[in-house]
């Protein structure tokens, strides 16, 4: 009896570990989702190549969707439950109104990130090494955070 309680034990332990891996390899494909379509409003932005400058994930996540059309629906994340939830960081850079294709502020720079189930994973230190310097990434890495920021 014994035998088959560590053997259950074990494959749970192990089926958890999968789910987690799961979980991170959706948030990082949501996240390049996004990436694409900040590229598309970028192209569409009519006085001059900006990204949407907006506050927030959800803020963002609004402006993306119908009507403006980019995603349908912008991505949340699989648990979107702290501290695994999408985040987006921008600098206002025009300091007003663009028409993008919305009214809307515009920013040069912007950042994804999210908070990784799986901290070890060695993605997270190439994107954050790949988005240093954009606004709202560390100058030290923090373990397990997962980043996408414009190139």
């Amino acid at each position: 009896m014994s035998i088959i309680g560590i053997l259950a034990g074990m494959l749970l332990a192990s089926y958890g570990g999968a789910q987690a891996k799961a979980r991170d390899s959706r948030r990082k494909s949501d996240l390049a989702q996004v990436k694409r379509a900040l590229e598309l409003v970028k192209s569409d932005c009519t006085s001059g190549a900006f990204y949407p400058y907006k506050t927030s994930y959800a803020a963002l996540k609004t402006y993306l969707e119908p009507p403006n059309n980019y995603m349908n629906p912008a991505p949340l994340d699989p648990q979107n439950v702290a501290p695994q939830v999408y985040a987006y960081w921008s600098a206002n850079t025009t300091g007003s109104s663009t028409p993008c294709p919305g009214p809307t502020l515009g920013s040069a720079n912007y950042s994804l990130s999210v908070s990784l189930e799986r901290t070890t994973d060695t993605q997270g230190q190439e994107s954050w090494s790949a988005c240093t310097g954009k606004p709202n990434v560390p100058a030290i890495y923090p373990a397990g955070m997962y980043y996408v920021c414009n190139n």
